[in-house]
């Protein structure tokens, strides 16, 4: 199966689990790839690989390569940017169970990926917006504001905040 490469941080070339992964989901074009941190229910940071196609987002462990969440890009309803933070975003998605905050230093490379495919897909562009506080749902059970505070340290998880949303 032929398939093309974009932006590939991740090196899913040189990773053949990567590269079964994205053969086995028919593929045929990988947007972005690279190793991002990802919030986890808990609001504490976990080493991932994200991947984005043309068709679908993929989250897999960095050590095994396992996959962990994939989900259509149609299903994506906004990206959220963090305005005191240059590596977070978030994706809503309704769909889904929980939406997915991830922070990389390629934070535009990744959106713009994204957006990119999205707006080529017949339910159109994604609305990007930058906030203060990412509104999100973490869990299934619980909305939450992830909010990010201007610090001198250039390590993101010094700015760190979740906090539970009121009338959630």
């Amino acid at each position: 199966m032929s398939w093309q490469v974009r932006q590939d941080y991740a090196n899913l070339a040189a990773t053949p689990a990567l590269m079964k992964l994205v053969a086995k989901n028919r593929e045929t074009c990988v947007l972005f790839s690279d190793t991002v941190l990802r919030v986890d229910s808990a609001g504490k940071l976990q080493t991932c690989l994200l991947i984005v196609t043309d068709r679908r987002v993929y989250t897999a462990e960095t050590e095994t390569c396992k996959l962990r969440r994939k989900f259509s890009l149609q299903a994506i309803v906004g990206v959220q940017l963090a305005r005191n933070s240059k590596d977070f975003f978030a994706l809503i998605v309704p769909q889904e169970e929980k939406d997915c905050i991830f922070a990389t230093a390629r934070r535009a490379a990744a959106v713009n990926a994204i957006s990119e495919a999205c707006a080529a897909l017949p339910s159109g562009p994604v609305a990007v917006e930058h906030c203060d506080a990412i509104s999100c749902r973490l869990s299934i059970s619980s909305n939450c504001e992830v909010t990010f505070g201007i610090s001198s340290q250039a390590h993101p998880t010094a700015q760190l905040a979740v906090h539970p949303r009121a009338g959630a």
